[in-house]
């Protein structure tokens, strides 16, 4: 059976880095998985979340989406980012447009859906996330878990068939931590598949499906459940633990 998504020997490189960002990594996701991918800054988590939504190109391997290579020079973009949403952890919504629009940007211009349903669509999905009463605020009117909130709600607006989570709750204060983590929580019960990047430890070890431990643009170790968590194999992995959890 084909995997959603599978990711063959992936390899990235800068050229004023002399270590690749990304080292042969290879994984597979399979439909409905949650898959958490820990580690130190600077191992590679992001930028592999960026090639598979084309925002970064790898210099080697394949990415398959449901058996197609997104790489293939052939393969239309906007398909891609209809099926992978992506959430980033500085917000990145239009700030010269309302909530409503940010997410009915999307739905008019790239799926062609008039406006008037890609509104219901829109206000459904903020419903969702508890934020029906901000649709005509504007992003510098909300806080900063509340605009994460519509960066989610834009990312499923589109109904995506895979989420990526690039370190959600990194640019919000600790409070507003904990509505973030619940609706990723709820997408996780609703078997949405996910891919997230992040160091919330709690979110890894109520959600996951798998935790993987990235260092150096290598996979370091993969686990299932929270295996990774509680008895860590490698001593890299073993290492990391111990230092955020002092």
């Amino acid at each position: 059976m084909t995997s959603l998504l599978e990711i063959k020997n992936l390899v990235k490189t800068y050229s004023k880095q002399p270590e690749p960002a990304l080292d042969d990594v290879s994984i597979k996701v399979e439909k409905g998985e949650v898959v958490v991918i820990i580690g130190a800054s600077g191992s590679g988590k992001s930028t592999l979340l960026r090639c598979i939504n084309r925002l970064v190109e790898p210099n080697e391997g394949e990415i398959l989406l449901e058996g197609e290579n997104i790489l293939d020079p052939t393969y239309n973009v906007n398909v891609l980012r209809q099926n992978v949403g992506m959430v980033f952890q500085s917000f990145n919504l239009f700030s010269h447009l309302t909530v409503i629009k940010n997410l009915t940007l999307g739905l008019t211009k790239v799926k062609g859906i008039p406006i008037d349903e890609a509104t219901n669509v829109a206000m459904d999905i903020l419903e969702r996330v508890d934020l029906a009463d901000k649709a005509d605020n504007y992003p510098a009117e909300l806080s900063g878990g509340q605009q994460q909130r519509v960066g989610i709600a834009r990312a499923l607006a589109m109904s995506p068939k895979l989420m990526l989570f690039d370190e959600p709750t990194s640019a919000l204060d600790p409070e507003l931590v904990g509505e973030i983590i619940s609706i990723m929580l709820s997408l996780a019960k609703e078997h949405m598949t996910m891919l997230v990047v992040t160091h919330e430890i709690g979110f890894a070890r109520e959600a996951a499906d798998r935790i993987i431990y990235m260092d150096k643009g290598k996979i370091i170790e993969e686990q299932p459940g929270n295996k990774l968590l509680t008895d860590p194999q490698h001593p890299r992995t073993k290492q990391f633990l111990q230092r955020i959890r002092k």
